[in-house]
């Protein structure tokens, strides 16, 4: 499952700061400049020397370099607005900083003022939380079960039958789309399985959540609108992946995005293709797409030589307990809008 990768992504998100001073160490919500240079302004007065006494922000944890030493997010209130040509700017991001600034202080002061009726975040029934819902119990111990057949499924179909393991050798088709300056074009790859990501193989591996879903700006469930739910489905996507080095791919024109460098990758994540999605070239450690769009289609992946394998008792039994934090983070209604609910029951009552 994408959203439970123990490997993070390589290049590492900067850290997030105050959308007003640029500060990393607090949000606008908690911000102490916005208050006085908002009530200067409103009374026609440019607070610079205010701004000017202001201290530079510390970028050190910042994972971009420009942010960590353009003066902009050392501190935009000392330099940038302190310029006469950024005056209408800093009227403009003050206003907007004091009202989120002011909500928050708002919701501080009812937030003892609660309604005493309990709504719960998973089902929204009245007069429980998450923690006494009868709907999340009775889902994960489906969880469980629907994990513990799939994975047996799994190890019988694949690993016993076809010899799917560290070793074995493996053929796909790497398939380039067309454009619009080049036809599409197809390569037949064959290479060796250095690893599978055995830790993390799940019954979502073959839930299709692309053909039959459709997410749009009109898509909004649970309060979560169309960006929250891509970012859902993008949790819940999962692979069987299997490690294969990156010189196996040589003769083939491997789009990379902008997450990925090259020279940072050894090796590569091509899916089993057991997904009714479409599969495409993977990070192995992460999970990340490889390439935009239909760039960097796996196709017809087979295995070619087998490989012995024996994994332990305990292997099927395993990362449902892991993947039960979806009933923690998702509502079952956007669950429900991906089919994950519904595939889960399907598979708990599958005998295999």
């Amino acid at each position: 499952m994408k959203g439970l990768s123990s490997t993070p992504s390589s290049n590492r998100r900067s850290a997030s700061t105050c959308s007003f001073c640029r500060n990393p160490k607090h949000q606008v919500s908690a911000c102490p400049h916005v208050k006085p240079i908002w009530q200067s302004l409103q009374q026609g007065i440019i607070p610079l020397a205010y701004m000017k006494n202001v201290k530079d922000n510390d970028t050190s944890g910042q994972a971009s370099s420009w942010r960590a030493n353009h003066s902009y997010w050392r501190s935009p209130l000392s330099t940038y607005y302190t310029q006469g040509t950024a005056w209408g700017e800093l009227y403009k991001q003050t206003e907007s900083a004091y009202e989120k600034w002011e909500r928050a202080q708002n919701k501080t002061k009812t937030k003892g003022k609660r309604s005493k009726t309990q709504t719960c975040g998973y089902c929204k029934d009245t007069g429980h939380t998450r923690t006494k819902c009868s709907h999340l119990t009775d889902h994960k111990e489906l969880l469980i079960q629907a994990n513990r057949n799939f994975r047996k499924w799994f190890y019988q179909e694949y690993v016993e039958k076809q010899g799917l393991s560290t070793g074995a050798i493996v053929s796909f088709d790497f398939r380039k789309p067309q454009s619009w300056n080049t036809p599409s074009s197809r390569t037949k790859v064959q290479t060796i399985v250095t690893d599978i990501n055995w830790d993390s193989i799940n019954l979502l591996s073959v839930l299709d959540m692309d053909t039959n879903v459709t997410i749009g700006w009109g898509t909004e469930v649970d309060g979560a609108k169309m960006e929250k739910m891509n970012n859902i489905r993008d949790f819940l996507r999962s692979d069987v992946l299997c490690k294969v080095p990156k010189t196996a791919l040589n003769q083939c024109e491997v789009t990379i995005n902008y997450r990925h460098r090259s020279d940072q990758l050894s090796f590569f994540g091509v899916p089993v293709g057991i997904s009714p999605s479409k599969s495409f070239l993977k990070n192995f450690d992460n999970q990340d797409q490889i390439g935009y769009n239909d760039n960097n289609l796996i196709e017809n992946f087979q295995i070619v030589q087998r490989a012995p394998q024996v994994l332990s008792d305990d292997w099927i039994d395993g990362f449902s307990d892991q993947m039960s934090v979806i009933f923690k983070k998702f509502s079952q209604a956007q669950l429900e809008f991906f089919g994950v609910i519904e595939h889960i029951k399907e598979w708990a009552e599958k005998e295999v």
